[in-house]
């Protein structure tokens, strides 16, 4: 998979649009709206951990990821998903969180297309030959990565509620200023695209909350280094890492 270093930050989706414009590439109105989707599906992972405190209470790996696709590309045909899942492949070799989530969560679906070939790769592009086969099978792979796109936002919201307690207070506002806070704790390991987003977001915060008690979390959050007890993190992984397969072939 090639290396296309960080990609362009974009706060909005006119800087989106002018970016095609001058690169004459349509492709970074699609990933100002991946970045945006994935965004989503993040913070309603943490919503769930932060404002219900027992764990049967929460609703994971729900197919949220592809509710809020559908949401986001609400006008999408059957004939644009050819287009989507090439855009979506290389989102993925962008060096930054988002594009990471969607590289990690491909490999699961590549190991599964190699077992049961219900999906694009290698063993199936003779479904090519038939166009609408071939969108049929867009889509659904699509949708497939969804259901392993949660597994893995799943796992990595359960990990950090359990080693980042700090990014789960009840209010969303909070949990914004402490991420930001954790953000800038770990600043110097960002890439170029990641202290970006930290400088513009930071300056946006602080111009929102410049008169609110809440401004303070960021410092609290930047300081915390507490962690929860974690009993059983490698079994945790396993169970939540393939919930796709045993929703697929109802296991029990």
């Amino acid at each position: 998979m090639p290396d296309r270093g960080p990609l362009p930050f974009m706060k909005d989706l006119a800087e989106a649009r002018a970016l095609c414009e001058r690169e004459g590439d349509s492709f970074y109105v699609d990933a100002f709206l991946f970045e945006a989707w994935l965004g989503m599906v993040s913070l309603a992972a943490a919503a769930e951990y932060a404002e219900k405190k027992r764990a049967k209470d929460r609703t994971m790996q729900s197919g949220n990821s592809w509710q809020v696709f559908g949401g986001i590309f609400a006008g999408a045909r059957l004939q644009d998903f050819p287009h989507i899942m090439e855009s979506l492949c290389r989102f993925s070799e962008y060096d930054d969180v988002q594009s990471r989530l969607l590289r990690q969560s491909a490999i699961p679906l590549s190991r599964e297309h190699e077992f049961f070939r219900d999906y694009v790769g290698p063993q199936t592009f003779g479904v090519l030959k038939n166009p609408v086969a071939a969108m049929q099978m867009a889509r659904r792979t699509v949708e497939r990565w969804c259901d392993w796109l949660d597994a893995l936002i799943h796992f990595q919201t359960h990990a950090s509620w359990h080693c980042q307690p700090a990014r789960f207070d009840p209010d969303p506002e909070k949990r914004e200023l402490a991420a930001l806070g954790i953000n800038q704790r770990n600043f110097a390991e960002l890439n170029d695209f990641g202290k970006t987003w930290w400088q513009w977001h930071h300056g946006e915060a602080a111009e929102r909350f410049k008169a609110s008690p809440k401004w303070s979390t960021l410092g609290k959050a930047m300081a915390d280094e507490s962690e929860r007890v974690w009993n059983y993190p490698d079994l945790d992984g396993v169970i939540i890492s393939i919930w796709p397969l045993l929703k697929k072939f109802n296991w029990t």
